[in-house]
């Protein structure tokens, strides 16, 4: 790669600075250059007389100048002397001549290139090289005759003729060959791989555009060569003359896109202009028409001129931004490229000679070189960003990590100590409304001697039965209820068979592993305590059922005695009602829904409690 881009560098500084072109080198004595000639307008197809209206002509001829607005077929005769010691395998070398040419030596044909009607052979920009035998010479004067078809204001014409010894001709040739043939084919090549590189780019990388309007100009480029190779056409040459031309401004308004979006500017109005421009351009260039097209494609060059020259500005700003040495080389190839398009446009407009090539081709593939480098160094130094923040972005991700587990931990270690004081609150509140209330109440009616000896015994012994209450259901996690309510159970049965009930105790219909909070679990035990306490004191009851069931949705507990009944509105409403209104205020700190009724067959009481906030 880096010897094709020396070679490119070199042709085209050659081009712009008149350095020597590989191949080109002194040619011996025995080679002619012919500048003499004399022409004839004709559309004659055969060899004209020597008698016809020659008219004398000097080479090269470029009508555009010697024949503004003139086109159609012409003839050139130009002569030459042999020795007879020089009559040998020659040739003959035309630089150039437009569009299509016959060549023929003493009147035999030695070379012809294609069509010369409509659509023509397309010879104007490949050198030509004709093998001239040996038989068809003479000692003395020979005679060149060359036949071309031009268009009007096209630059039609002929080069000068070079004739002598095969070997050194097609040497000086091949040296014009690969300038204006073989280089373009290369420089296509290196354009065209480099045109798709960047385009697949831009399909990985869509929100990407500066790749997508270069991977565009360099394909546009591309078929724009092809412009200067097509030896045939399908269509007039006219038409192909105004899609070469569109082409040269398609490929700079995508360029000119691409070094926008490269820069990171935004010219809104700049870039509607452009786009209008291209569009507009190939209909303006086939209303012109033949005599036309050149005046007003040089003009858009014109126009293009003044873009590039924004073109090499941007760059500029480019590189004083960056101060890389991308980007001065881009701003060195903008430079180049601009001096090939300026040298290109003098030739156009016939202010160079007739045989001087056209070189922009050189300096493309530069500038595609150069920015692609720049534009894959900035992909590069942007995945390794990427690739940094990364890594940089994973550690601060583990940091963080360490800190949040940190302050889980920390404030799990809190939640506990706060749920334990909060534990160590409720037992103490407990305690206080339930066993402080009682010790205090007995306290005082054993001060006036209000106390039996029996009452003492059953407010001691609830006091002790509620202690245990809370102690069973002192704890910071989710027990199960079952547990808490054999314990109860295993409490309260030797008292009631000491009174003679039979206690029938059913919790079947109670999940073994039904969770709830202490908080929950001693208001219940405390219910079914007091009911139970209840029947001992004033049911004369002789069987006890206790049922406890639960679902997904509830927890039922249902207290059946065949004790004597009571009136349960009287009682509520009584100064001994207490222990009703304390088994329906624990219900509404449950959020439970508490039912009891009573008649002469005994009495039942029944606790629903919802489990959905449980």
């Amino acid at each position: 790669m880096f010897a094709i881009l020396s070679a490119t560098v070199w042709l085209g500084a050659a081009s712009l600075f008149g350095l020597p072109a590989f191949g080109q080198q002194g040619t011996a004595e025995p080679v002619q250059k012919i500048y003499k000639a004399a022409i004839l307008l004709t559309d004659s197809e055969t060899l004209p007389p020597a008698d016809a209206e020659w008219q004398p002509q000097d080479l090269p001829d470029n009508w555009s100048r010697t024949r503004p607005g003139v086109g159609g077929f012409a003839w050139y005769r130009l002569e030459f002397e042999l020795a007879p010691t020089a009559l040998q395998l020659s040739a003959l070398y035309v630089a150039r001549f437009n569009i299509n040419g016959q060549t023929f030596v003493n009147g035999e044909a030695v070379g012809g290139n294609g069509q010369m009607g409509e659509p023509p052979g397309l010879q104007w920009y490949r050198p030509q090289f004709y093998p001239v035998p040996a038989k068809l010479l003479k000692p003395g004067v020979n005679q060149i005759h060359i036949r071309i078809k031009a268009y009007a204001n096209s630059q039609g014409g002929l080069s000068e003729v070079v004739f002598g010894p095969s070997a050194l001709v097609e040497g000086m040739w091949s040296a014009r060959y690969l300038w204006q043939v073989t280089s373009i084919q290369i420089t296509s090549a290196i354009t065209l791989g480099l045109g798709i590189l960047a385009l697949l780019a831009w399909s990985l990388r869509r929100w990407d555009t500066a790749f997508g309007y270069f991977g565009a100009a360099a394909l546009i480029w591309v078929a724009r060569n092809g412009f200067y190779l097509m030896t045939e056409t399908p269509i007039r040459a006219f038409y192909w003359a105004a899609f070469g031309a569109t082409l040269q401004i398609w490929v700079l308004s995508f360029v000119f896109m691409f070094v926008l979006r490269f820069a990171g500017q935004a010219l809104t109005t700049a870039e509607r202009l452009i786009w209008a421009f291209s569009a507009v351009a190939p209909f303006v260039l086939l209303a012109a028409g033949h005599p036309s097209l050149a005046l007003v494609s040089n003009l858009m060059y014109l126009v293009m001129l003044l873009i590039g020259a924004y073109i090499v500005k941007v760059t500029f700003d480019v590189a004083r931004r960056e101060r890389s040495v991308g980007t001065l080389l881009l701003v060195c190839a903008s430079l180049v490229v601009y001096g090939l398009g300026a040298h290109d446009w003098f030739t156009h407009r016939n202010a160079l000679s007739y045989s001087e090539p056209l070189n922009l081709h050189f300096g493309a593939p530069i500038l595609f070189i150069v920015v692609a480098w720049n534009m894959f160094k900035r992909f590069h130094d942007a995945q390794k960003k990427a690739t940094e923040l990364a890594e940089t972005l994973e550690v601060r991700v583990q940091e963080k990590n360490a800190e949040l587990q940190y302050s889980y931990d920390t404030l799990r270690a809190v939640e506990a100590s706060q749920a334990k004081a909060q534990e160590r609150g409720r037992i103490m509140q407990d305690m206080h409304d339930g066993l402080g209330s009682q010790l205090v109440s007995s306290l005082a009616m054993a001060q006036v001697g209000e106390l039996s000896s029996q009452q003492t015994y059953d407010l001691l012994r609830s006091c002790i039965d509620d202690l245990r209450l809370a102690i069973d259901t002192s704890t910071d996690s989710r027990d199960s209820l079952a547990l808490a309510l054999g314990n109860l159970r295993f409490r309260m049965a030797p008292r009631l068979q000491a009174a003679g009930i039979t206690l029938k105790w059913n919790t079947a219909g109670l999940q073994d592993d039904l969770p709830l909070p202490a908080e929950k679990q001693l208001p219940i035990l405390r219910v079914i305590q007091e009911t139970i306490t209840n029947t001992l004191k004033h049911a004369q009851a002789k069987t006890l059922h206790i049922v406890v069931a639960s679902s997904a949705t509830e927890l039922s507990i249902e207290i059946n005695d065949d004790g004597q009944g009571f009136d349960v509105e009287a009682a509520t409403k009584s100064a001994s009602g207490k222990g009703l209104n304390s088994l329906d205020k624990r219900a509404r700190v449950l959020g439970a829904r508490l039912t009891i009724l009573s008649n002469e067959n005994g009495t039942g009481t029944h606790l629903v409690l919802p489990l959905s906030d449980t």
